[in-house]
């Protein structure tokens, strides 16, 4: 075996769709249109997170696929005398795609949570935007 230094990936940085900016005057009922701009933004952030879901999602598959084809290959081509020693080496052959795995896994994990996050603050958006218009009789 080669000695190899195992790289990494870079988780993807989700800065500005996590939150909402909520550091405005909505919050005293007087500025409708900030608490519109902000439901807006909301509802494209969550859109953006669903489409990178999907994204990852469809990159999960292909990744699992391709470690699933290289698994059988080398399970079938092993020159080694044991059942046990083919999938022990069809496993070490795997490991670049059992990262990516992990990898993409918390990713997804990761894009599950914020999107979950950004149903709540858009709950409480449409909550808080009722309700102002009912104080203000719109």
């Amino acid at each position: 075996m080669s000695n190899t230094t195992i790289k990494m990936p870079e988780f993807p940085s989700w800065e500005g769709l996590e939150s909402i900016d909520s550091a405005g005057s909505f919050w005293d009922t007087q500025e409708l249109s900030h608490l519109n701009n902000t439901l807006i933004r909301t509802v494209v952030n969550l859109k953006e997170v669903s489409r990178q879901l999907t994204k990852y999602e469809r990159e999960k598959t292909e990744v699992e696929l391709n470690r699933n084809r290289i698994y059988r290959t080398t399970v079938l081509s092993s020159t080694a005398k044991t059942e046990s020693m083919k999938k022990q080496l069809a496993e070490i052959a795997c490991e670049d795609y059992d990262i990516k795995l992990a990898f993409i896994n918390e990713v997804i994990k990761e894009l599950t949570r914020i999107s979950a996050g950004l149903r709540i603050d858009l709950d409480i958006l449409k909550t808080l935007s009722f309700n102002i218009r009912q104080e203000m009789k719109i």
